[in-house]
């Protein structure tokens, strides 16, 4: 039970009065999903919202960076999938995309995102040698910002991208360390395209490797919280606290 006070005494009175309880954490404003990923198959849990993922080819489970990790076999092409709706679709306007990898191989393939064809809208990439962060204004062309950070297989990599609406960027910090930085200023499409983890824009590529602790926030975070996300190379997961 809360306790309860007035402005003039601790008493209850006729007054007007304000409950004392918990206060909500900074790291659950605007936060759209967020995905532990440490169901063991089956249907993965959007801890936060309404947006489960729909397992596609029976993705596993291995040891995560927090707990475990989704699991993806390329060969298979296992991926993780919802379905369109608002809380998922951006426009112009500020988000943040984080999330734990860890490489099997070094393919090129999408992470995370909503890309398909003529309904390209945003996604965590990697590109053969580097981590991307794509974004389209027209659901067709597209423009990236890529991270210089050297990937290798068989090790975590935290990866934050996000679109800053106001100083009309696109951003991508890998385990916390130097930002790197795009000029976007026409902002985000609005698709139909479903939100994947685990394959490219097409389907024609799958990704072989673990995800884990996704997150989704339509706002930027700021330097304190990414380098609290990274943890010094432990992380932090939902609730963030």
């Amino acid at each position: 039970m809360h306790n309860l006070y007035t402005a003039r005494s601790r008493k209850l009175s006729g007054d007007v009065f304000y409950t004392r309880g918990k206060r909500r954490s900074p790291w659950l404003t605007s936060l759209v999903a967020h995905w532990k990923l440490n169901e063991s198959s089956g249907l993965r849990a959007d801890s936060h919202g309404g947006n489960d993922l729909a397992d596609f080819n029976t993705v596993t489970s291995a040891a995560g960076k927090i707990g475990s990790a989704a699991s993806f076999a390329g060969i298979n092409e296992e991926s993780l999938g919802a379905a369109d709706n608002p809380a998922l679709s951006m426009g112009d306007i500020d988000f943040t995309i984080a999330l734990w990898v860890w490489f099997d191989t070094l393919d090129f393939t999408g992470l995370a995102g909503k890309w398909s064809t003529d309904s390209t809208e945003y996604i965590a990439y990697f590109d053969g040698t580097n981590l991307r962060f794509h974004v389209s204004d027209d659901g067709v062309n597209n423009n990236s910002v890529v991270n210089s950070q050297a990937i290798a297989i068989n090790t975590w990599y935290l990866f934050v991208g996000w679109h800053d609406a106001t100083a009309n960027t696109i951003n991508l910090s890998i385990n916390n360390g130097a930002t790197a930085s795009t000029a976007h200023s026409t902002g985000v499409y609005d698709g139909d395209s479903a939100l994947y983890f685990g394959r490219n824009e097409e389907g024609l590529t799958y990704f072989s490797g673990r995800l884990d602790s996704v997150s989704i926030w339509k706002r930027l975070l700021t330097a304190a919280e990414r380098t609290q996300l990274y943890n010094s190379g432990s992380g932090l997961d939902y609730p963030f606290a």
